[in-house]
């Protein structure tokens, strides 16, 4: 375990290597680094060290750049301002990432090159927290949902400041962008419009339920062709619909509890649905053959109500994060291509791919870029 952190204002170093049962570490001006060498009763003592020293060195502004690292392998990590708020909002273009943080009580947002350096950061200007991004893939607009409202921004990263759908008095909202369509929350009915002329596509009013009789049952999402979209307003049924033609196509019915994300495979092949009732944790569905379907065998025991799922915008591949354990499998195969393990995580990680990267954002801060 090699790891080398830099504070880009000083341009002093963090340089720290395991070996065994002993971090060596080189520190400080990188022409003249101060060396030292501790060592420990175990392997996992003296990793835990370097973790925690790490950790203090993210917390004073260093980075990690590491562009050669191997698949797997941390090639950046950063510690992105304010403090935890139950959310963990990423999204990604084709050439940029977007992350938005609170810090001093306002949204702001990050905006990263593939090599995990900011881009430009600026204060998000809407009312309320920022819970979900998104960003179409065909216009590379960015949308935020904050609060159950829906803020469009423009090119130049700003909030449009009126909402495209309000939700001040709402007590659910959804956000799904894809193939030039989005799809809302608004007054009580699903909406799917296109973005170029905002011509309505699917209508289509629900009743949001409440699992358990506290818990409020609303989750939608598109395809990546933004041609069928997947609606769950009640326990035991998830609605498929022809964006296109604004029908219902079937629904999936049978032992399904309630629904914290969906997701379609890229092929649209198989739909996925995490949910922190199941056994699992994770559900899948496919399509074609309208029925439920079994997870990848080699697939580890997720922890209900930490998981976050994604999918790669090119290929089959599906990554999916229990705490700080990320597997990748082929939704093609059914089978586990890659895992990996996901640094500075206490509970919970967001995560998304991002060109030939996993990227993970930490419920303590760490934005880390994985190499795939």
């Amino acid at each position: 375990m090699d790891r080398f952190l830099a504070d880009p204002n000083s341009e002093k170093i963090w340089h720290a290597t395991l070996k065994g049962k002993t971090v060596e570490t080189k520190t400080g001006n990188p022409a003249k680094p101060r060396a030292q060498s501790k060592s420990f009763k175990s392997t996992d003592e003296a990793k835990g060290y370097l973790e925690k020293q790490e950790w203090t060195k993210l917390k004073a502004g260093f980075v990690l750049q590491n562009p050669d690292a191997n698949g797997g392998e941390a090639t950046a990590l950063r510690l992105l301002p304010g403090g935890w708020t139950g959310m963990l909002p990423l999204a990604t273009s084709q050439d940029h990432l977007f992350c938005v943080r609170y810090p001093e009580s306002q949204n702001e947002l990050f905006v990263f090159d593939n090599s995990g350096a900011v881009v430009k950061s600026t204060k998000a200007k809407v009312d309320g927290l920022v819970l979900y991004a998104a960003c179409d893939s065909i216009s590379e607009t960015i949308f935020f949902n904050a609060d159950h409202s829906i803020y469009q921004l423009d090119s130049n990263f700003a909030v449009i400041k009126k909402p495209l759908a309000v939700g001040k008095e709402a007590s659910a909202s959804c956000l799904s962008v894809a193939g030039g369509r989005l799809l809302v929350y608004h007054r009580n009915k699903i909406e799917v419009r296109n973005l170029a002329d905002d011509n309505e596509l699917l209508s289509v009013e629900v009743t949001p339920d409440l699992y358990g009789g506290h818990t409020i049952t609303l989750e939608a999402v598109l395809d990546r062709g933004g041609k069928l979209a997947a609606v769950h307003e009640k326990a035991g049924e998830i609605a498929i619909y022809d964006v296109k033609k604004g029908k219902l196509m079937f629904r999936f019915e049978g032992d399904i509890p309630m629904i914290s994300k969906l997701l379609f495979c890229p092929q649209g092949k198989v739909l996925y649905a995490v949910s922190p009732y199941a056994e699992s944790g994770l559900l899948a569905f496919d399509l074609k053959a309208k029925k439920q379907i079994p997870l990848p065998k080699d697939l580890p025991r997720l922890s209900q109500g930490k998981i976050d799922i994604a999918c790669h915008p090119t290929d089959d591949r599906i990554a999916i994060v229990s705490t700080n354990s990320a597997t990748i499998f082929d939704a093609r195969t059914n089978r586990v291509v890659n895992s990996i393990t996901l640094d500075h995580v206490v509970k919970r990680a967001g995560i998304v791919f991002f060109q030939n990267s996993l990227v993970a954002l930490s419920d303590l801060g760490v934005l880390g870029f994985y190499a795939l």
